[in-house]
């Protein structure tokens, strides 16, 4: 019973943090066994496969890029993810997942002296990626990690725009966002003295990412584009840690920086 309320007490708190959390979770795959126990349920499929699913709270503060329209600034990205994910363990060395979730994204840029904002409102957004474990150096704890990734997030409409602060006569609206990302790091966990069920995986590295916007619509006989090439940078920093409860729930922290500014915070159960 105590289990319970603790579970029931973790989705709350993971619930109520989404307004202060922070861009898309690369996550710790170095120890892709953790958490260590038998699972929820019980329900292990053999000793090679795990299932594992959780909840990531992404929040996108600031992603710029390149763009071809002359007298235009950088367009810039930000917005909120709500992702499930759904992985399974092979091995003990891979871990392949897919993500399912809705994302709240807007894009603006200055076109001219006119400020354009473009929100695309709250639309489905799915991905998939792999997380493998590559080497360990024994004695120190120090483990190597890589992942890759790719979401899709595509409003069926863009909720509103504004155009040097007007918005009306808008029509044939498009906003498409495609994000690609590979990763390797590295992570050590420590044991926290005293609690026999926890330790703590803190885990950094460098991350490449890329990301196509497709954003225009049509005011009036005007088409406005963002112009939108690609990432103004593509390599990034990232750290964040794991923090193992139990023997079936882990915690997740962590931050991006230079190519993009956010980060998240989730959880993840093992069945």
């Amino acid at each position: 019973m105590k289990r319970l309320f603790f579970v029931f007490g973790v989705i709350i708190f993971c619930l109520f943090i989404c307004e202060f959390s922070m861009a898309e979770t690369v996550g710790n795959p170095a120890d892709i066994h953790l958490p260590p126990g038998r699972g929820v349920y019980s329900a292990q499929l053999g000793d090679f496969i795990t299932l594992n699913a959780g909840f990531d709270t992404e929040f996108l503060t600031e992603k710029n890029f390149d763009h071809a329209n002359e007298g235009s600034t950088s367009p810039k990205l930000e917005g909120v993810y709500y992702m499930g994910r759904l992985s399974c363990t092979l091995f003990d060395r891979i871990q392949p997942y897919i993500k399912v979730g809705v994302a709240d994204l807007e894009m603006s840029w200055k076109n001219g002296s006119s400020l354009v904002k473009a929100e695309g409102g709250i639309a489905p957004s799915w991905g998939m990626g792999l997380k493998a474990y590559l080497w360990e150096f024994e004695g120190v704890g120090l483990k190597i990690f890589s992942t890759a990734s790719f979401r899709s997030t595509k409003p069926d409409k863009i909720r509103s725009v504004n155009v040097g602060g007007t918005s009306g006569n808008i029509t044939q609206k498009k906003f498409e966002i495609f994000e690609r990302q590979a990763t390797i790091g590295v992570s050590r966990e420590f044991e926290i003295p005293g609690y026999q069920d926890a330790s703590i995986v803190p885990y950094a590295g460098v991350a490449w990412s890329d990301t196509t916007a497709r954003v225009r619509f049509t005011q009036g006989t005007n088409v406005v584009n963002s112009g939108a090439k690609g990432q103004d940078l593509n390599i990034g920093l990232f750290f964040g840690a794991d923090f193992i409860v139990l023997d079936n729930f882990s915690l997740n922290a962590e931050i991006r920086l230079i190519d993009q500014t956010g980060g998240s915070l989730g959880l993840t159960a093992l069945f």
